[in-house]
């Protein structure tokens, strides 16, 4: 199957939304954006100590998490 998401997976690692993810996610107060699946990416940044591509502009200006974009 062209394309597969085993294909995909190849070149990524999946992280877990484990314990450290979860806290983090609700910890995330305001000015950040209540969208649940915005706190658990920007949570697996933070939890991980990895930066954030992200063009989201409520994302990038609560500054909560190193943004390369």
């Amino acid at each position: 199957m062209q394309g597969s998401i085993v294909e995909l997976e190849a070149d990524f690692e999946i992280l877990p939304v484990n314990r450290q993810v979860a806290m983090h996610a609700a910890s995330l107060g305001e000015p950040f954006p209540a969208d649940p699946m915005d706190r658990l990416i920007a949570a697996t940044a933070l939890a991980n100590d990895l930066t954030l591509i992200a063009a989201d502009g409520k994302i990038r200006k609560a500054n909560l998490c190193k943004i390369l974009w």
